[in-house]
């Protein structure tokens, strides 16, 4: 999994400058290409952004307040991807969660 989190981060701080849209391509389809051999061996990506948090498959990181009550205790960004292998976390994703004020 830190392989994909440092993909990741190539990917984003590439996107950063436009000289490097050859870079940002090559490091999406070595992405691509790990991640399909990941789900080969059962491990499948967790999406969390917007869900509600659940500290079976996610991980808070941070409490970010929020006006609005529907997302209060909701996943408000990911930090860290998560993933699964079957239907057991093998990673909780690192997240902000809402936290209702006033």
């Amino acid at each position: 999994m830190p392989v994909i989190d440092d993909l990741d981060r190539g990917i984003a701080a590439a996107k950063q400058h436009a000289e490097s849209a050859d870079v940002v391509v090559g490091l999406e389809l070595v992405r691509r290409s790990m991640l399909s051999r990941l789900e080969q061996l059962g491990v499948t990506h967790a999406p969390a952004l917007g869900e509600v948090f659940d500290p079976q498959r996610h991980e808070a990181i941070a409490l970010v307040p929020v006006a609005d009550p529907a997302q209060d205790g909701r996943v408000i960004d990911v930090m860290r991807e998560g993933y699964m292998i079957g239907g057991e976390t093998l990673r909780p994703a690192g997240v902000a969660v809402g936290k209702r004020t006033g």
